[in-house]
């Protein structure tokens, strides 16, 4: 899968430029202006990607970024999804690797557990979870092993249309880490806290 970065301005290329064109699932190609191609997704300066909306082009998956004041416009606009400024490698890798196939199955410390229509499984166990949930849980196998900032998955979750120093995602968390002690999970915790990184799934 490709993925196409439209940009000329120093810290939105130079991290590919310098640590190569490779993101998790995805070669970059860095351009300044867009060019039409096979595009797994694009990545545009926001004004950009308004003068796009009035052309012919094909069926692409958008992902622009731009001032926060233009997040609502943009989504609404047919946007996928939005990069608030100011963003960085990682934060767009984490989003990109939504577009993924998802993993529906990993083994912690050889227990097996699934996603599955709703449910979260282990073995013969098994819980049902809300949509955000799931959500929560995808998302945070995407970067299996990695921290996600809360920014990131409150994005995931809600477009980030959280009032400032809400509780949701904290709640959330909790209630998922219950959620797996109630189908089986014995040893430490289920979704770790890195302190000042995020959410990780070990």
């Amino acid at each position: 899968m490709t993925l196409l970065l439209v940009g000329v301005r120093p810290e939105v290329v130079d991290p590919f430029l310098n640590q190569g064109a490779l993101v998790q699932g995805f070669r970059v190609r860095c351009s300044p202006i867009f060019f039409p191609g096979p595009w797994a997704l694009v990545v545009v300066p926001v004004d950009q990607f308004f003068q796009l909306q009035n052309q012919n082009l094909p069926n692409l998956c958008w992902m622009p970024y731009g001032p926060s004041a233009q997040l609502t416009r943009a989504l609404a606009a047919g946007a996928w999804d939005y990069l608030k400024e100011p963003w960085d490698r990682d934060e767009m890798e984490a989003r990109a690797a939504r577009l993924l196939p998802k993993v529906s199955e990993w083994q912690v410390m050889g227990q097996h557990y699934r996603l599955q229509e709703g449910l979260l499984v282990h073995g013969c166990q098994k819980v049902a979870l809300s949509r955000d949930e799931s959500t929560a849980i995808e998302t945070l196998l995407s970067r299996r092993g990695v921290a996600l900032a809360p920014e990131l998955l409150e994005t995931a979750l809600w477009r980030g249309q959280l009032p400032p120093n809400s509780r949701a995602l904290a709640m959330l968390i909790s209630r998922l880490r219950k959620k797996f002690i109630k189908i089986g999970w014995t040893e430490g915790n289920p979704i770790i806290a890195d302190r000042g990184l995020g959410y990780r799934l070990p």
